[in-house]
């Protein structure tokens, strides 16, 4: 830069100094200047800023199981399987867990999927309601996605079958004549959805509805014995319950005696 100054005051004082000489110097100072500072910077001080990264994708949907499914084998052990979108360059995925009886945990995965154990530890089942939801990370961009909605699942043993009521065991109906109604009633189950009801003339199916209440009337045409059972189930549940106990009752007609 001190040259420069020396060049400027040299072209200045040869004579009378003219627009061209004035110029000429100026742009002489303007290349000292720059080449000191360049000479300063290092490349590895420039750092793009975060908005050159990408913007995260919206966040992941979550496939399975479905929203507030209950897991409900023989004995709650195993392993769930939890799925979700995969993410276009997505990296890594991080999963949020809370429980009733255990609080809030995240779980990191590589892949789109997550194999649950069910066991709290060895002969220990696990009996529990929990939410969970995901979201996804990668290099390319600022931060992560947000957290996908989230959904919920319980796992829980097999509720006991329903409790037949009427008409009761081994009972006679008696009528006046045929086709006549009965009305089959049962006690509910813990949140089912619905009921399978099955109804026997000795060992004939005669016919099987699905009913959305604890009781159903249907009519009957023909005396004999017949045997019915009933069961509980769920759009959510992972199985049905067992069938109940069979029960029986025989159907029978007033005689007239003219």
């Amino acid at each position: 830069m001190a040259d420069s100054l020396k060049i400027l005051r040299r072209i200045l004082y040869m004579g009378k100094p003219t627009t061209s000489k004035i110029f000429l110097g100026l742009i002489l100072m303007a290349v000292g200047y720059l080449t000191i500072n360049t000479a300063c910077k290092n490349p590895n001080d420039f750092k793009p800023p975060e908005d050159t990264l990408n913007q995260p994708p919206a966040p992941p949907q979550l496939f399975s199981p479905i929203d507030y499914y209950v897991r409900m084998p023989d004995a709650p052990t195993g392993r769930l399987l939890l799925t979700w979108e995969a993410i276009k360059d997505a990296e890594l995925y991080e999963i949020f867990f809370t429980s009733d009886s255990n609080g809030q945990w995240t779980v990191p995965y590589d892949t789109n999927f997550f194999s649950m154990r069910l066991e709290k530890e060895p002969w220990q089942y696990l009996i529990d309601k929990f939410t969970w939801k995901v979201r996804a990370f990668s290099s390319l961009w600022q931060y992560s996605t947000d957290w996908s909605e989230p959904r919920h699942f319980e796992v829980r043993f097999k509720p006991l079958p329903p409790q037949l009521t009427y008409p009761a065991n081994d009972t006679n109906v008696i009528f006046d004549s045929l086709p006549a109604e009965i009305n089959f009633m049962w006690d509910r189950v813990q949140d089912e959805q619905f009921y399978d009801l099955e109804v026997y003339l000795d060992s004939l199916l005669v016919f099987e509805r699905r009913v959305q209440n604890n009781s159903y009337q249907t009519a009957f045409t023909s005396a004999g014995t017949y045997y019915w059972q009933v069961r509980a189930g769920s759009s959510l549940w992972q199985n049905n319950t067992d069938w109940s106990e069979l029960w029986s009752f025989h159907i029978t007609t007033t005689i007239k005696i003219h």
